[in-house]
């Protein structure tokens, strides 16, 4: 039966077992869940999906699959186009191709010495290091433009120097960063192992804008933050896993579905940058999952 409007002061309609009903659309050649069904319809968003561009390191654990997942679901308002990475052997590009995504190798892979895991927090380095930063984020800003991508996602594995003042200033509000710490704790490159050092129990994510540099750091106004829990007798390697399986994997596809929604924007305060949350939505109505 075709969906119409309900007349205002009408009783409400429930419809009882829609959570395990499928809908057939004939039209589409496709069949699917009930409620993600409806939840395409209401959210006005999902008609013109944003695309995303996902910029990953070498990492073997790596929130990607998640970011993929949810992406693909009806509701979501984004999707990703591409992933790219300097790195030819990298995780991310791997699962990128398995589903079907286009996967990009930055230069060729002549930035892959450059581009290591371990970010500077957004250091400026060397006259070297801006040289390679100068050249690597010309070719990520020729690669997203021919992609068309909207918005650009970058992995915690990805040294953050990389990306120049004028690339940050150029897409401002269309960068998001992912930062293995919940900030403004462990701010630096090696936030996993600054966790474990300092003997804390708690720790997680940090989804992020990314904005022009201010005294030293591009960790803009955050969008989302998820934790997990430091065990006893865990590594480094261990607690990163968890990490990304619990934190990053919850908070990344939550915090690009607001932005790419419009229920996140980043304004410009003077020589400053805020978070503007819009009323209209909220995380629950703009959620997409699986």
């Amino acid at each position: 039966a075709p969906l119409a409007a309900c007349p205002a002061g009408a009783p409400r309609l429930e419809i009882e077992g829609a959570q395990g009903a499928w809908l057939m659309l004939p039209e589409l050649g496709v069949s699917l869940p009930f409620p993600q069904v409806l939840s395409s319809l209401q959210d006005a968003w999902s008609v013109s999906r944003l695309r995303v561009m996902v910029l990953a390191g070498a990492a073997d654990v790596t929130p990607m699959q998640a970011l993929l997942n949810a992406t693909k679901l009806p509701a979501s308002a984004s999707i990703v186009a591409a992933v790219a990475s300097a790195n030819p052997e990298s995780k991310a590009l791997a699962l990128a191709r398995s589903a079907g995504v286009k996967d990009i190798v930055l230069g060729g892979g002549r930035f892959h010495d450059e581009a290591g895991a371990g970010g500077a927090g957004g250091a400026v380095g060397s006259a070297e290091q801006e040289i390679a930063a100068a050249d690597f984020s010309a070719q990520l800003d020729k690669d997203m433009e021919e992609l068309q991508a909207d918005l650009l996602v970058i992995l915690d594995d990805v040294e953050p120097a990389l990306l120049t003042q004028a690339f940050l200033q150029r897409r401002v509000g269309k960068v998001m960063f992912v930062h293995a710490s919940l900030l403004p704790a462990f701010p630096g490159p090696s936030p996993v192992e600054a966790a474990l050092a300092a003997g804390v129990c708690i720790t997680g994510c940090t989804v992020s804008f990314a904005v022009p540099r201010a005294k030293g750091s591009l960790y803009g106004p955050q969008i989302a933050q998820e934790s997990a829990q430091i065990l006893a007798g865990d590594t480094a390697a261990a607690l990163r896993q968890r990490i990304v399986a619990e934190s990053e994997a919850q908070a990344l596809p939550r915090a690009l579905q607001l932005v790419a929604s419009g229920a996140v924007t980043l304004r410009q305060d003077g020589d400053g940058y805020s978070v503007v949350r819009w009323a209209a939505f909220s995380e629950d109505s703009t959620a997409a999952r699986p």
